[in-house]
């Protein structure tokens, strides 16, 4: 299902909005929520197979030889990756941080909130991506060819956009498609917050995978400015640069399972968890959201197999949608489904829709973060299969942890851990899952 957002504007000193062990928090800093609605013109077309292709082209990585199969076999593979087949995709496997977003997609959800760009206010829609460091939009210099009725920001029409001479952004995916553009300075509010001189990148060419999704007009991402586009010289995300005047440097994210969430700024909400939050620091030198992961366990009575050593990179995405781990930790979990096996041509595990599914855990020392074996239905295949929601991450470089299970879990994006040093953290939480319990 895909969403479109609307502001949800939340005072800091409400309804206790902080958690009672949150730290360096700012009296009279700025919190506000940002709650999802449907979009009721969603056309569900996408499939697993999809899914886990755009995981690739999205951290432009190399396609294994089970996703070259597919695209070689499969009638049901859209035409857009045909031109895949035979190229491997680029050995640089993503760790270099440089792309970091990606075309958008239909299946499940799709998050978009209304950004004001601007003086006077332009409201253009972007796409929240925590696997981005971008702040991009269409706007009045994307050539006119490349526009399906996407909301444009207009410099021309701002009187405090400033172009910065000599910087560009070239964002490139593994499937050749992509946007670039020129970057300006202009003021950009999200909810209560505002910043003066934000980069905002002006797109000036963008493929069809853009053009086609006249829903959105571009990104704003919620990872780190180090994985950001623009050169010669990086620039800061919005929330990087709001981070002052936030009452808790942090945002969390509360997805839902066929039906609406939302993201709150500055402040961790105690009804949207249960339990204490498991905070683990994510690798500073990194682009992403990355952290690791000490094991996982198939099934409430199941044990806990410790897999540190497979699991020591996991990504944390908001823009991909399923949950990609190693070969082996893929095989345990449809051990226990009855029915499942490997089909060739979609690329992945299927089962019987029928088959019972355990829940799946993770853990980050002695948490243990919930994914209900129902959520890893992912969808269906044909009048009697369905594609699961776990799948394998080889050729990726690193894991990653998507929609899949954040829909399961509250996770905290937290820029600064409990001694105010500036070690940036990432802490899940289980919550009261409102669609199957």
């Amino acid at each position: 299902m895909r969403f479109s957002v609307v502001a949800c504007l939340i005072a800091a000193a409400t309804a206790s909005p902080l958690t009672p062990n949150s730290r360096n928090t700012k009296l009279q800093g700025r919190a506000f929520s940002i709650a999802q609605v449907t979009n009721a013109k969603f056309d569900n077309t996408e499939t697993g197979l999809d899914a886990r292709l755009y995981a690739y082209i999205k951290y432009n990585a190399v396609l294994p030889e089970t996703l070259q199969v597919a695209l070689q076999i499969g009638e049901h593979v859209n035409a857009r990756y045909k031109s895949l087949m035979g190229r491997g995709m680029n050995k640089t496997r993503g760790q270099t941080g440089q792309v970091l977003a990606f075309p958008p997609r239909n299946l499940d959800i799709q998050y978009v909130v209304p950004v004001q760009i601007g003086q006077p206010q332009q409201t253009v829609f972007l796409n929240l991506d925590t696997g981005s460091g971008d702040l991009w939009t269409f706007s009045s210099e994307t050539p006119q060819s490349q526009v399906q009725n996407q909301v444009l920001y207009s410099p021309d029409a701002s009187d405090t956009s400033e172009l910065q001479e000599g910087q560009s952004w070239n964002i490139r995916y593994g499937d050749g498609s992509g946007a670039s553009g020129i970057v300006y300075t202009d003021r950009v509010s999200l909810g209560v917050t505002s910043f003066d001189a934000q980069a905002v990148e002006s797109a000036t060419r963008v493929s069809g995978a853009f053009t086609r999704d006249s829903f959105s007009s571009g990104i704003l991402g919620l990872g780190f400015g180090r994985g950001n586009t623009v050169a010669p010289s990086q620039v800061k995300t919005y929330v990087e640069n709001i981070l002052p005047s936030l009452a808790s440097p942090l945002f969390t994210s509360n997805l839902l399972a066929g039906r609406p969430g939302n993201y709150n700024f500055g402040y961790i909400s105690p009804r949207e968890h249960q339990g204490e939050i498991a905070y683990t620091n994510v690798s500073r030198q990194n682009a992403y959201w990355e952290i690791s992961v000490d094991g996982v366990q198939v099934g409430r009575q199941g044990t806990f197999r410790p897999a540190a050593d497979q699991l020591e990179r996991v990504v944390v995405d908001t823009g991909t949608t399923l949950i990609l781990v190693p070969d082996e930790l893929v095989s345990e979990y449809y051990a226990e489904v009855r029915g499942a096996r490997f089909a060739a041509s979609w690329g992945g595990f299927v089962f019987p829709c029928a088959s019972a599914m355990p829940d799946w855990y993770f853990g980050i020392g002695t948490y243990r973060g919930r994914v209900p074996g129902e959520y890893i239905r992912y969808n269906q295949v044909n009048d009697t299969h369905c594609f699961g929601g776990i799948q394998s991450s080889e050729g990726i470089g690193f894991n990653l942890f998507g929609a899949t299970l954040l829909k399961a879990q509250l996770a905290v994006f937290d820029y600064v851990d409990v001694e105010g040093r500036e070690t940036p953290r990432v802490g899940f939480a289980n919550k009261r899952l409102l669609r199957f319990d």
